[in-house]
C-alpha cells in the first residue's frame, strides 16, 4: 500500500537488525489495518525465505512499552520472566559455567546498567529487577554476587534503590 505523502507523517517505523517497530496514528484516517496488513503479507523489508511475524505489540528489543493516555513509558524486558524453572530464551551465563567470574559478573553489570537504562520509571525499573534477581538465583549465583553487584550498581546509580 502506497501511503499519499499528505498522510506520511501518521507512520513512524524504526528497523534494528531483524526487529521491527511501527507506530500507525489512525484517528481519522481509517487506513492502519490496511497499511499494516499490506505490511506483514509482503514480508516488508525481509529477503525470502525469512518472514515478518507479529508479536504482542508491547515488546520492542528488550522493552515493554505501556501507553498511557498520552504519555509511553519503556521498561525493561525480561524474556525469561516467571520462568525459574528453565530459561526460555539464553541470556545468561550459569554461575558454574567455566568462563571466569570476572566476565560473567561484567555482563551482570551490563545488563542491569541496561535495565535502569531501558526503565522510564524507578517503579518498573523496581519490577524487572525482581525478576532479574529471580533469575541469577536461578543461574545458581551466589547471594554474596548478587549483594556485590547491588552494591557495584549503588555506586554507579546513588539515586536508585537496587533491592
Amino acid at each position: 500500500m502506497k501511503i499519499p505523502e499528505q498522510q506520511r507523517w501518521r507512520v513512524k517505523g524504526i528497523r534494528y537488525m531483524d526487529d521491527v517497530l511501527m507506530i500507525i496514528n489512525n484517528k481519522g484516517w481509517g487506513k492502519a489495518q490496511d497499511l499494516f496488513d499490506d505490511f506483514t503479507k509482503t514480508g516488508a523489508c525481509y529477503p525470502a525465505p525469512l518472514s515478518l511475524s507479529e508479536d504482542t505489540g508491547d515488546t520492542y528489543l528488550e522493552c515493554k512499552i505501556h501507553n498511557k493516555d498520552k504519555e509511553i513509558l519503556l521498561q525493561h524486558w525480561n524474556k525469561n520472566d516467571g520462568s525459574e524453572v528453565k530459561q526460555r530464551f539464553y541470556k545468561g551465563t550459569h554461575a558454574d559455567s567455566y568462563s571466569d567470574f570476572t566476565h560473567k559478573f561484567g555482563a551482570i553489570i551490563g545488563t542491569l546498567v541496561r535495565m535502569k537504562r531501558n526503565s522510564a520509571t524507578d517503579e518498573l525499573l523496581q519490577e524487572s529487577l525482581k525478576e532479574k534477581w529471580k533469575e541469577l538465583k536461578f543461574l545458581k549465583y551466589s547471594k554474596t554476587a548478587i549483594i556485590k553487584a547491588k552494591r557495584v550498581m549503588a555506586g554507579k546509580f546513588p539515586d536508585t534503590k537496587w533491592e
